[in-house]
């Protein structure tokens, strides 16, 4: 991360909060100009959520929500807590699309749910 990016200051506290890891750990790098895939987003978001306020998205076993979320992906945890919070409901029927790039109006709706933001 250079520090000349006007965004180093808070990817570092998220990075401190273990809100977000990077894209490599060794050397460790944030990758910013990377996009970023719905179920990363929604580690993210949770995660965020349990700092703001603690129990409000446990990750719990995954149970198979979606069909294409694998009870085995990393992420399935933090994506059926999200949806059980009332966060996301998915792309389709039965379906996360976990693999594709979030685009700005979902990431508007996540973070409005998350932070039960008035609108």
């Amino acid at each position: 991360m250079l520090t000349a990016n006007v965004f180093c200051p808070f990817i570092e506290a998220l990075y401190q909060l273990q809100v977000v890891s990077g894209c490599q750990a060794n050397p460790l790098l944030f990758c910013p100009l990377y996009s970023t895939q719905r179920q990363a987003m929604a580690k993210m978001v949770c995660l965020a959520m349990e700092i703001a306020n603690p129990g409000s998205c446990p990750s719990s076993p995954c149970t198979g929500i979606f069909t294409d979320v694998p009870t085995d992906n990393p992420f399935c945890g933090y994506i059926e807590a999200l949806y059980n919070a009332g966060v996301i409901s998915g792309c389709g029927a039965s379906l996360f699309c976990p693999n594709e790039i979030v685009s700005r109006d979902q990431m508007a709706k996540f973070l409005v749910n998350a932070f039960d933001l008035s609108m």
